[in-house]
């Protein structure tokens, strides 16, 4: 399957099976840094998230005869300010705000697994965050789909914000450039035109703050060598906030728009 590589903007792909390459991150982001090892279209200096789609399970059959599916997950960061993704939208359309990847194919089978690192692990560029706002309310969606030939079905999607996955849990790396968020599982929901779906999907995510990024989200921060510990910082902030929320005090929803479904 020949694929460019997702990007932010532009035309939509020609057709939906030439649309989207699967980019994977070899590098062990639990050291330090390599630069030479940055995927492709990732700015070391920037932010950026790696996405490890790890597996689904109890997924919706498609294929009625063999009682399976092919499934494949794309992979969607959007932007605070981007309008959220429409049900009936296509996943693979570029717009401004939205970023999009995805996994490898697993043939025939309603719980894959994505078990070597370059079929389900996704690095998506955050090119629009230049304050701490933006990394809570950044979302990230995961979209199963039945993959017959590049012609897609929809199997469910599960959607959270960037401080869901990565800062309420997460911890600062070695280098003390990143936050390692936790394996999770979230349940999917429908998209249409289901009306139901079953199944949930597991995944981790990590955030990587470039120094220039650092520079904009921390003002002085790579200066004095402090970009861990104004992660680790905004990270403890977070986990105040879920306890606020948890007592009803406030919720999580972006000021501009909600967390889409």
């Amino acid at each position: 399957m020949a694929s460019p590589a997702p990007g932010g903007g532009g035309s939509p792909p020609a057709s939906r099976k030439s649309g989207l390459k699967r980019t994977s991150y070899s590098r062990d982001h639990f050291s330090s840094r390599a630069e030479d090892r940055l995927p492709e279209g990732i700015d070391g200096d920037g932010c950026w998230i790696t996405v490890k789609v790890l597996e689904a399970t109890g997924l919706l059959a498609s294929d009625v005869k063999s009682g399976t599916s092919d499934p494949v997950c794309f992979v969607a960061a959007v932007a605070p300010y981007a309008v959220p993704l429409a049900g009936d939208a296509e996943v693979d359309r570029r717009a401004e705000g939205v970023v999009v990847s995805r996994t490898a194919t697993v043939p025939r089978t309603c719980s894959p697994v994505w078990r070597k690192a370059r079929d389900g692990t996704l690095s998506l560029p955050l090119p629009w965050v230049g304050k701490e706002e933006d990394l809570r309310y950044s979302e990230i969606h995961l979209v199963l789909r039945d993959d017959d030939d590049g012609n897609y079905g929809e199997l469910g999607q599960a959607s959270l914000t960037l401080e869901e996955a990565v800062l309420f849990d997460g911890r600062v790396g070695k280098a003390g450039d990143c936050i390692l968020g936790r394996a999770m599982w979230k349940e999917l929901r429908p998209r249409p035109p289901l009306h139901r779906t079953e199944g949930r999907v597991r995944f981790s995510v990590t955030l990587h703050i470039g120094n220039e990024a650092a520079a904009a989200i921390f003002p002085g921060a790579a200066r004095d060598g402090g970009v861990g510990r104004r992660l680790a910082g905004l990270a403890t902030r977070s986990v105040s906030r879920s306890r606020e929320r948890s007592r009803g005090r406030f919720s999580t929803a972006s000021p501009e728009r909600s967390v889409s479904p």
